[in-house]
This record gives C-alpha cells, structure tokens and sequence, in this order.
C-alpha cells in the first residue's frame, strides 16, 4: 500500500514538473530558474 502511495505521488509529481517545464518560456523569471534543473525550459 505504501508503495503504490508513494508511486502515485512520483508520478503526479512527474507530471507536475512536466506541466511547468512547458509552460515555463514567457514566465517571470524564466531565464534565472533557481529551481529549474533544466535552466528553465529553454525555449
């Protein structure tokens, strides 16, 4: 049970960052993206 809890989460999580990383270009900041391991979707 935990382990499918913990799967779900992966992958919203995933899911998540994937949503963020293509709406990324045209946002503040987007250039700097401290928090973007990518360096901010470049695009």
């Amino acid at each position: 049970m935990v382990a499918l809890v913990a799967t779900v989460i992966v992958i919203l999580s995933g899911i998540v960052l994937a949503v963020r990383t293509h709406h990324a270009p045209g946002r503040p900041g987007d250039g700097q993206a401290p928090n973007s391991s990518d360096g901010g979707g470049g695009g």
